[in-house]
């Protein structure tokens, strides 16, 4: 199917859609709020199946929402290792699944409706980053995913919760700075931030040292963000 590039797209606006309709109305009832988070991750993971399918029949493809071309359009590109990490969509929906009772009794019941938006964001910001064809819309989307991680850490139900979240910002907007100074160098050599130009252009770039701090810079920032050993000090309380 033709429509199929247009999936990701609709998978990264379902969720936020959907995520804004439950924290506007979601006070009313967490039913509605489960129902509606629960079934806008499932349409998603259908789409998600399409994606996969397509990516393994037919190769890796992109798409320019607008129509705007690189290096100045926004590109949404899928290869093999970015439509099947899309299994992080069954995952969310089974969290959402299994969560309706844990809320119950983690979570005060005026927190419950944002525990179910903050997660629909999480998950609009997960399958933006793994399409992301640029690296500009792959720091926008990073952030999204950071946020709504920080809110939800910040409201469960433990006393602390909020003083670890303020920590977990404080080292997240540390790695975002990090990752977003690796961007502005590769970008300051090559002129670029479509990957595909980027690393046509990194190829010839005489600035071979600027391009090697870059990658040093990219590898601590997400290094920091992931919790990789040894930078995963915010992960235990988080």
């Amino acid at each position: 199917m033709k429509s199929v590039i247009y999936f990701p797209v609709l998978m990264v606006i379902i969720p936020v859609v959907t995520a804004v309709i439950i924290i506007i109305t979601g006070r009313k009832s967490k039913r509605i709020s489960h129902f509606l988070a629960t079934l806008s991750v499932f349409v998603v993971f259908l789409m998600s199946i399409f994606v996969v399918l397509k990516v393994y029949s037919s190769g890796p493809f992109g798409y320019y929402p607008g129509g705007w071309k690189a290096l100045w359009g926004i590109e949404i590109f899928f290869d093999y290792i970015g439509a099947y990490s899309l299994v992080l969509t069954f995952i969310v929906f089974l969290v959402l699944l299994f969560s309706f009772r844990y809320t119950e009794k983690m979570l005060d019941e005026e927190k419950i409706y944002l525990y179910y938006g903050l997660i629909l964001l999480n998950l609009a910001g997960m399958i933006g980053f793994v399409s992301a064809g640029d690296l500009f819309n792959l720091f926008i989307f990073m952030e999204i995913l950071s946020l709504s991680a920080y809110a939800l850490t910040a409201i469960a139900g433990r006393k602390s919760s909020e003083v670890i979240a303020f920590r977990y910002l404080l080292l997240g907007a540390l790695s975002s700075l990090v990752i977003l100074m690796a961007i502005v160098f590769l970008y300051s050599i090559t002129g670029a931030l479509n990957m595909k130009y980027l690393a046509l252009r990194l190829a010839e770039t005489p600035y071979s040292t600027v391009a090697s701090a870059a990658f040093a810079f990219l590898v601590a920032g997400f290094s920091l963000k992931g919790a990789v050993f040894p930078l995963h000090i915010w992960l235990p309380d988080a």
